[in-house]
């Protein structure tokens, strides 16, 4: 329901475009990670699916040594050697729409329960033109030290804890006083 509310959320006016970066070529890919390039291109045809336009999926196989390898170097995607020739493999998501843009550098099999998380808040961030806020109110140092102290005060107190961390990446967090109303 929450990828469906993400994709929904989605302009008319600024699709999301996302590039997927899968090569193809079964002497070079395992055959592990061909099987979950189905689950992966699978996914992703859902997401195109359920947008009704507002995302474009553009399938990409970057064979060694041509333009389509040039477009994933652009994109960060990650190059794999698989042989001595230096022959590269690529399997990620670059996610775009207008100037920002999410990249998966490289899909883990071992992490498919993620994929869709990762997709989703990936298409998320590219299509808000608006960092929400978030007010963080707890008597712990949860945040970390102040960011109103002076860099030499703030050696040796507690780092922001890891949900702090994770809320930054996707939110502007402020700290709320506790005696505020």
């Amino acid at each position: 329901d929450g990828t469906r509310n993400i994709i929904k959320s989605i302009s008319d006016q600024k699709p999301v475009t996302i590039r997927f970066y899968c090569t193809r070529d079964s002497r070079l890919m395992p055959q592990f990670v061909q099987n979950y390039s189905t689950s992966v291109e699978d996914l992703l045809l859902e997401f195109e699916k359920a947008s009704d336009g507002r995302v474009v999926l553009n399938r990409i196989d970057p064979r060694p040594d041509s333009d389509d390898e040039d477009k994933a170097k652009a994109d960060d995607i990650a190059g794999h050697p698989v042989n001595e020739q230096g022959d590269k493999v690529y399997f990620g998501l670059a996610v775009q729409c207008l100037d920002q843009k999410e990249v998966i550098p490289s899909l883990d099999p071992n992490d498919e329960a993620a994929l869709e998380y990762k997709l989703a808040r990936a298409v998320a961030k590219v299509s808000k033109t608006k960092r929400q806020t978030v007010g963080v109110m707890s008597s712990m140092p949860i945040a970390g030290p102040s960011m109103m102290l002076p860099p030499q005060m703030q050696q040796g107190q507690q780092p922001p804890w890891i949900v702090i961390n994770q809320l930054r990446m996707d939110y502007d967090v402020r700290e709320v006083s506790m005696t505020a109303d």
